[in-house]
């Protein structure tokens, strides 16, 4: 009787919120009894109370003890009180039934059977929900859930972790609100998904990454399933990595989550990852290939054994891959998958391509590094080794790195075959585009040259000073008359002389220059014609290209003297008509028109000795001209010559030069009044 008295005393206190008396009573009650006296409380103490409150109640509850005599009623009842206790044995049974039957009903309702073992949890359970179902604010709870209790319970722990926090975490960010009891009607996967389709709506890393780690996996470890995350979110047919969320995605989760399952759903995470990263890193377009790399090392480093599809390489093949992805500038894996099922030129073309990329880095350190990398490879490439060396020089050559060639080839012992140099220097010479380019490309050329022997080189290097020569002078060449392209030169390989006159043509001064442009004839074709002397035709032939050119400026001093070197040498008659205009010139700018006395005798020299050389028929078109100046000089007044140089604005230098000239020309005729006429003023 005393049992049902205390229960129905109790059952009054918590409704009525009098914490003091009900722990009180709690207190002293017997162990036996704490199951019933823990759904009393779960039913009457009043939901929205304060959570501290139903801690304290647990605490009493759990230092229940057996009662001591008739002192404990002494103490606990007042007048109003004694009148319910001391009812009738019938009264007081039915009256404990009746509540005793609404304690049960309630508890059955809310699905919480509570035992000796587990009443603690289910009250707290029970407490929280109604809690929660009122005010949609669970979290005032983490005052119970936070104590000592959660260590004393771990069902309690387990629950508070895997169900009320990951839903607290579902409901701050999504518009509706779910109550725990609803949410655990749920089964696994439509929480799961629930959970997973809010977040996708975002698509946004942070929130993905948060979702996964406060909400799934904390409701699957709860559940103790893992089926979820392989089956559903990283799906090889609907995970897609063209957004940069989900690939961050797959990384936090084999990187930093996957040490959080066991073995096996570990190793089928990882191996799923896998499986979409070689499949779909073609998707990848966000990240650079050397920022891809370095996430995919990372994600490889921390894969140990795998489950995955018989189409996957192995986990060191994908790393060797990913060590090269930024060499090659490919991020789909994939695709370097085929590179390494490729032979012969097709391996040596990506190769060679990967080198390439390697030299547009901008440290020295890192590009050694990376040719290293490169050439330890035996994963992607099967090139021998001896291949694989002679393309990087290949590439060396071709971005003209001479700062790495060089150690590169000593570090090797490289013999670097002279036909590959040889090809690279014509490949600079003939792609040159001239202009300010020219100095540079001259000197990656006399790089490669340093590479030779010296017979192999001799020619090669006049030609380099051949162009140098030229690159000091105002020469355009070509359809477009551009500057000097060291190409276009190839066209006057068979033409020495075609290539001088277009020199002398753009430089007005440079016909006084004889040995200049015979040294740089002679070294054009040293260079491209080595087994084609070049003898005294072509040094004739330049010689009247100077002449002409001479004439053209009015030198007739210039002329002249060049006129009796053609004259002095043994093929001189092939060369008369350029000897015949130094006897026929005329400048415009003498006084009337008229030719210098001085000079006709010089004319008439010239003319005499022509008439020896020349060709037969043309002796009467030489004879007649020199008629005509005889003439003109035979009506000359000999003592007041107006048209002597003395009369003329010629520099007297000039005047010396045609005296000194003329002397013996005009020996025979001159009168001592001339001869002190033309040496006036020496």
């Amino acid at each position: 009787m005393e049992n049902q008295t205390t229960f129905i005393l109790l059952s009054y206190y918590l409704s009525n919120s009098l914490l003091e008396q009900a722990l009180s009573i709690l207190q002293k009650c017997s162990r036996s009894e704490t199951v019933r006296n823990a759904k009393a409380v779960l039913v009457f103490w009043p939901a929205l109370s304060e959570p501290r409150t139903v801690l304290k109640l647990i605490e009493a509850l759990e230092s229940s003890h057996e009662r001591e005599g008739q002192e404990f009623w002494d103490d606990m009842l007042d007048d109003e009180m004694k009148l319910i206790v001391e009812l009738e044995s019938d009264a007081l049974s039915k009256r404990y039934d009746s509540v005793m039957c609404f304690i049960n009903d309630t508890i059955s309702c809310q699905a919480i059977e509570m035992t000796s073992e587990n009443w603690c949890f289910e009250l707290i359970k029970g407490k929280i929900r109604g809690y929660d179902k009122l005010l949609e604010d669970p979290s005032a709870y983490k005052v119970v859930w936070n104590s000592h209790l959660a260590e004393k319970y771990p069902d309690l722990q387990r629950w508070t972790v895997g169900v009320v926090k990951p839903l607290g975490h579902l409901n701050a960010r999504s518009s509706d609100f779910l109550t725990i009891e609803l949410f655990e009607k749920l089964n696994y996967f439509e929480a799961l998904e629930l959970m997973w389709f809010t977040a996708q709506e975002s698509n946004r890393f942070l929130t993905l990454k948060s979702v996964l780690a406060y909400e799934i996996i904390p409701l699957m470890k709860y559940r103790k399933s893992f089926d979820f995350v392989v089956e559903r979110i990283f799906s090889l047919e609907t995970f897609s990595l063209q957004f940069e969320s989900n690939y961050e995605l797959l990384k936090y989760s084999v990187v930093e989550l996957s040490d959080q399952f066991n073995d096996d759903i570990k190793m089928q995470l990882q191996g799923v990852a896998l499986d979409i990263l070689f499949q779909k890193s073609k998707e990848i377009n966000y990240m650079s290939s050397s920022d891809l790399s370095q996430d995919l090392l990372q994600i490889f480093r921390k894969v140990t054994t795998v489950t995955a599809s018989s189409e996957l390489p192995s986990i060191d093949a994908l790393r060797a891959y990913a060590r090269l992805m930024p060499f090659l500038r490919i991020t789909d894996l994939s695709e370097i998958r085929r590179i390494t099922q490729e032979t012969g030129n097709i391996q040596k073309s990506f190769f060679s391509s990967a080198f390439m990329n390697i030299l547009e880095q901008d440290d020295r350190a890192s590009i050694l590094e990376s040719f290293n990398t490169l050439l330890e490879d035996r994963t992607v490439f099967s090139i021998p080794i001896e291949d694989k060396r002679r393309l990087a020089v290949d590439a060396l050559l071709t971005k003209r790195r001479f700062d790495i060639l060089k150690p590169f080839v000593e570090n090797y012992h490289l013999d670097v075959e002279h036909d590959l140099l040889k090809t690279h220097f014509w490949h600079i010479f003939n792609s040159s585009s001239g202009g300010n380019s020219l100095r540079s490309d001259v000197a990656d050329a006399r790089e490669i040259l340093s590479m030779l022997t010296e017979p192999e080189r001799s020619g090669l290097e006049t030609l380099l000073e051949v162009i140098e020569d030229l690159s000091r002078h105002s020469l355009r060449l070509g359809q477009g008359k551009e500057p000097l392209k060291p190409l276009i030169l190839m066209e006057f390989k068979n033409n020495v002389v075609g290539l001088i006159s277009v020199l002398l043509e753009h430089n007005t001064d440079l016909y006084k220059d004889v040995d200049f442009t015979k040294s740089i004839a002679q070294g054009f074709s040293r260079a491209l014609s080595p087994d084609i002397a070049f003898g005294e035709k072509e040094c004739l032939d330049l010689l009247r290209l100077h002449i002409e050119f001479a004439l053209a400026d009015f030198d007739f001093e210039f002329a002249y003297g060049r006129g009796q070197e053609l004259l002095a040498s043994q093929n001189c008659s092939e060369y008369w008509l350029t000897i015949f205009q130094i006897g026929k010139f005329f400048d415009p700018s003498w006084p009337d028109n008229e030719i210098p006395t001085e000079i006709i005798y010089l004319q008439l020299e010239i003319l005499g000795k022509l008439l020896h050389v020349c060709p037969v028929e043309e002796t009467e078109a030489i004879i007649s001209h020199w008629s005509g100046l005889e003439l003109e000089l035979a009506s000359r007044d000999i003592l007041d010559d107006e048209y002597s140089l003395r009369n003329n604005k010629s520099t007297q230098k000039f005047k010396n030069i045609i005296l000194k000239d003329a002397t013996n020309s005009v020996s025979n005729f001159l009168s001592g009044s001339l001869k002190w006429s033309l040496s006036e003023g020496r």
